[in-house]
């Protein structure tokens, strides 16, 4: 879960660097009335980039929470057993195995939608190589 969110965090700071220097070349278009090429070119890259970065942040924001979850489930299941020992019930019996596999559902989850993460992570890379061209 560490990992997700150093994920997150890079992702955040890569947006807020790059709306910064989209702040600045808009300042410069407004004062200049136009890029130059490569500065137009940069300036349409940076959109792009910023909106595969902020799908790619809701992703792995769902993710972390996909995994939260889990973890609640999972601590839940322990909970449920320890009291079945004290209350002993059809119920209580159930639960354990519900929670438990609540749990390895959002685990499953998470893993999907980080899957789909790193998919995006890969389209910035090639919006970035393009622009270089």
């Amino acid at each position: 879960m560490l990992g997700l969110q150093n994920r997150y965090a890079h992702i955040v700071n890569r947006i807020r660097l790059l709306n910064e220097e989209r702040r600045r070349l808009v300042k410069q278009l407004s004062t200049q009335k136009e890029l130059d090429y490569a500065e137009n070119i940069r300036f349409h890259s940076i959109r792009k980039q910023m909106e595969e970065l902020a799908r790619r942040a809701n992703l792995l924001r769902n993710a972390i929470l996909s995994e939260i979850i889990a973890v609640l489930f999972f601590v839940l299941t322990s909970f449920f057993i320890a009291s079945y020992f004290f209350v002993e019930s059809q119920f209580l019996e159930m639960l354990p195995l519900i929670s438990f596999l609540a749990g390895m559902a959002a685990v499953f989850i998470g893993l999907i939608l980080l899957g789909k993460e790193i998919a995006t992570a890969y389209r910035v890379i090639t919006i970035e190589i393009k622009a270089e061209e």
